[in-house]
């Protein structure tokens, strides 16, 4: 059982999703929430920004809900500067 990877904002994750793996930056850390969900950004098959809550199970990064989720950022202030870290694809 691999206890959950310490993270802060801005850092590269990976979601593990059936047989695909996800990249995904850290936008948002609950602290107070007791199943340790995060807030991420990916980018979609068609190359568009997805905030989405992740989980740690013990073994990797999940979404929340079952498969791809979350919602398109819409330009979101908060995640601008993330999700161009997100696009250029560098640390």
């Amino acid at each position: 059982m691999a206890e959950r990877p310490q993270i802060k904002i801005g850092d590269w994750i990976t979601i593990e999703n059936g047989h695909n793996k996800v990249k995904a930056v850290v936008c948002a850390i609950y602290s107070l929430d007791p199943h340790g969900y995060i807030e991420v950004v990916y980018l979609d098959d068609q190359d568009k920004a997805i905030n989405a809550d992740v989980a740690w199970d013990d073994e990797g990064w999940s979404f929340k809900g079952p498969g791809l989720s979350g919602r398109y950022e819409n330009k979101d202030d908060r995640l601008c500067n993330l999700v161009s870290k997100l696009r250029s694809g560098k640390d």
